[in-house]
């Protein structure tokens, strides 16, 4: 509690640090841009934008009518203010786009500070469009793309938004929609508000919404985001493309949004090199996600440490927490730890919970409700300090033996993994139906109810290699499963007060 108070004090003053001059405002369609998109007003809105920031700062202002735009970069001491009516459309000419680094985007905050993105416009990407011409540029060999399959590499499609080592900045109220990649992403910034936004982007893959990379002191709230990709996505990584230095994710709060996505809601990676840390969610709604409504993952030597996670309400939801620490690098396998989520509800249908989304995901093979929650480290690298707190899951249920049965003494069956891509499904049926736990050290669960609407063969919850497990006030409800709790290779079990049905019985085993 002191930390999240702490936190959110020093970003609100970082976050409302920011004054632009109202004696410097420049119209861009005064200045010639045409507001029926039969020409490019690309140069007329830079010049814009180099004017005023020239002057000192002030606002440039987009009003109503569609404005057809290739690549623009914004200034310091700029406000672009796109006013109720203007859309930014982008380009389907791929010559009108210009690469910062790696990657493409619409619109570029680059080595800038005292910048805003405001108003109640829309920024429209058209990714279909957009991302069929990069496909034809692939087949006609004008594009090179060595990964290309059915999707072109990621730094062959264009973002909407990319802030990149800049600071104070600024991105309210306005709406993103229909990337051809990632809608946006904060890269080795500091001092960011992400206020009251909206995002639509369901046209196309990789649309993640909203992604934090490297970032510090960001607040992220009141925004709706609906996405083909994950929602709210934390990446830690390569600072300077040699691979000998890693950025930090850390002091960042996240409060008050609502999300929906083809993939995870809330998550940690999958890109984690570097450092997540002192990292605050709180009132998140979910609903229609397909994967995960919380996601923890660290599969590339990175240190995820100190996060606290509440209040999340999830709605016909795929899964409700995933936590993952793997290995897909040469290096040492980082860390997980000191992880506190809370307060949260989760609601899991048999069905894919975002069947007919124009992008949904990815076909499991076995029906996804039989895929528990899961905390899994590695052999000798084990996820430590986890509580789970006042959660309430309601399950389906209604799982068969014949579907991929493991017999409660062989969970060698359960594979391990290590260099695998980390989603909840990645290994299939799991020998639970709440929690499977597993290479983890001091774990408690605490005011944890789950709930079947038909009964399950499988334990509520599993553990293997767990050192030191507290399950108190666990409240199961049609259980329909010979054992409820099953701890194999599992040491410092403490049951208290816990509602288990009493015909049933605990099982321990590999003591």
């Amino acid at each position: 509690m002191i930390l999240r108070i702490i936190l959110v004090s020093i970003l609100y003053v970082f976050s409302t640090s920011l004054a632009f001059s109202s004696d410097v405002v420049v119209d861009i369609h005064e200045m010639g841009a045409d507001p029926q998109a039969k020409v490019a007003s690309t140069q007329i809105i830079q010049h814009a934008i180099d004017s005023v920031s020239a002057q000192g700062g002030g606002i440039v202002k987009v009003p109503r009518g569609t404005y057809l735009t290739g690549t623009i970069f914004i200034k310091s001491n700029v406000d672009l203010r796109l006013m109720k009516g203007a859309i930014l459309l982008a380009s389907t000419n791929l010559d009108d786009y210009q690469r910062s680094g790696p990657y493409l985007a619409l619109i570029f905050v680059n080595n800038q500070h005292n910048v805003s993105l405001s108003g109640l416009g829309e920024i429209n990407g058209r990714g279909q469009l957009v991302a069929r011409e990069v496909r034809k540029g692939i087949a006609d060999r004008e594009i090179d793309d060595p990964f290309y399959s059915a999707r072109p590499f990621e730094i062959n499609r264009p973002l909407l938004l990319y802030v990149n080592d800049s600071r104070h900045i600024k991105v309210t109220g306005i709406t993103l929609r229909n990337a051809a990649n990632w809608v946006s992403n904060y890269v080795d910034s500091e001092d960011v508000l992400v206020d009251g936004i909206t995002i639509e982007s369901t046209h196309y893959w990789n649309n993640d919404g909203i992604q934090i990379t490297n970032s510090k002191n960001m607040r992220v709230t009141n925004n709706f985001i609906n996405t083909a990709d994950d929602g709210i996505c934390f990446k830690s990584g390569d600072v300077n493309g040699v691979g000998d230095a890693y950025g930090i994710t850390e002091n960042v709060y996240v409060g008050y949004n609502t999300v929906r996505s083809s993939a995870n809601a809330v998550k940690f990676g999958t890109s984690s090199y570097g450092t997540y840390r002192n990292i605050v969610i709180e009132h998140i709604e979910v609903y229609d996600t397909f994967r995960s409504a919380v996601a923890i993952e660290s599969v590339d030597g990175g240190l995820i440490d100190n996060i606290r996670i509440s209040h999340i309400r999830a709605m016909n939801t795929g899964n409700a927490i995933f936590i993952r620490l793997g290995d897909r690098t040469n290096r040492e396998p980082g860390e997980i730890k000191n992880i506190t989520i809370s307060d949260m509800d989760v609601q899991v249908p048999l069905f894919p919970p975002d069947e007919g989304y124009s992008f949904a995901g990815p076909l499991v093979t076995n029906v996804t409700n039989l895929i528990p929650s899961s905390i899994v480290g590695l052999p000798g690298h084990r996820i430590q300090n986890v509580t789970l707190e006042n959660i309430n899951l309601v399950f389906a249920g209604g799982g068969r033996k014949e579907f991929a049965y493991v017999p409660l003494d062989s969970l060698q069956q359960v594979p391990e993994l290590p260099g695998s891509y980390p989603e909840f499904s990645m290994f299939g049926e799991l020998p639970a139906y709440g929690f499977f736990i597993r290479h983890a050290e001091n774990i408690t669960l605490r005011n944890v109810a789950i709930e079947l609407q038909h009964p399950d063969y499988h334990p509520a919850i599993t553990t293997d290699d767990v050192q030191g497990i507290t399950i108190e006030k666990l409240q199961l409800h049609k259980t329909g499963d010979e054992i409820p709790l099953w701890f194999h290779n599992t040491e410092g079990v403490k049951l208290r007060d816990n509602s288990i049905p009493v015909s049933k019985k605990v099982k321990y085993s590999g003591q």
